[in-house]
């Protein structure tokens, strides 16, 4: 399962929804203090794995967010696909595939 907002509650969704044995990848940053907000032992009985990721700095986070809004990225272009919210699993497997950039899910 990839979590890829960042926000408290879609970490804990994350958690929530995962399989038994899987993993929750957290693509998505939280800058902010995390604390376990349910039992851990649901987790831990459910041998869950935890991966997270780290791209940039927030300083850096600022200068890329600066060079979209100047012109100078264009971050369209790392939008490689798009699938309707029906599509999740092809929109899942393309990613899988390693061939694409971001896979964007529309609602």
């Amino acid at each position: 399962m990839f979590e890829a907002v960042g926000s408290p509650a879609t970490i804990w969704q994350s958690f929530d929804l995962v399989t038994p044995g899987g993993t929750v990848n957290l693509v998505g940053e939280h800058w902010g203090k995390l604390e376990l907000e349910r039992p851990k032992m649901k987790w831990m009985l459910n041998d869950i794995t935890a991966i997270r990721s780290f791209y940039f700095t927030i300083p850096e986070f600022y200068e890329n967010q600066q060079m979209i809004l100047e012109g100078k990225l264009n971050a369209k272009a790392l939008a490689t696909h798009a699938f309707p919210l029906g599509d999740v699993r092809a929109a899942y497997d393309r990613f899988a595939a390693g061939d694409t950039l971001k896979v964007l899910v529309k609602p």
